[in-house]
């Protein structure tokens, strides 16, 4: 039999069920390993692969709003004439590929919903919104998130 020193287990000594310390230290090191690992992925991918809900609100007319800065990226995004959950917006918002102000884009009148789709993922920065009244915007449900 080999020799036993003071910081072997009773698994070194031949006693099932029990785990080494240096084992142990190993098996520790792999669950933070996997926690931070997690942590991470939820940080950037987000918690949930399935729909979210954005806001865009125009404080002032002639000055278009970018939706958002590129984070949420999906191949279907539907805008709803509203400038909050219930709230329905009193005139004309558009929905823009550029910020200046009085472009081309799709009107959504209050209450109504347009929807983009695209083979190739949108990104939230891809849409500016501009708005006939100040303090109308849009609510946008994001889905088909890649």
């Amino acid at each position: 039999m080999l020799p036993v020193d003071k910081h072997s287990t009773a698994l070194e000594q031949g006693q099932p069920g029990q785990m080494a310390c240096g084992q142990n230290r190993i098996v520790r090191k792999l669950a933070i390993v996997s926690i931070i690992t997690a942590v991470c992925a939820l940080i950037v991918y987000g918690s949930s692969p399935g729909p979210t809900t954005l806001t865009a609100t125009c404080p002032s007319i002639a000055t278009p709003v970018q939706l958002g800065s590129g984070l949420v990226h999906a191949h279907t995004f539907v805008f709803e004439g509203f400038k909050g959950n219930r709230t329905t917006n009193t005139g004309v918002v558009w929905i823009q590929t550029t910020s200046a102000n009085d472009s081309p884009g799709v009107p959504v009148y209050p209450g109504e919903r347009i929807s983009f789709n695209s083979q190739r993922p949108y990104d939230d920065s891809d849409f500016w919104i501009d708005a006939e009244n100040a303090n109308d915007g849009v609510v946008v449900l994001v889905q088909d998130r890649p």
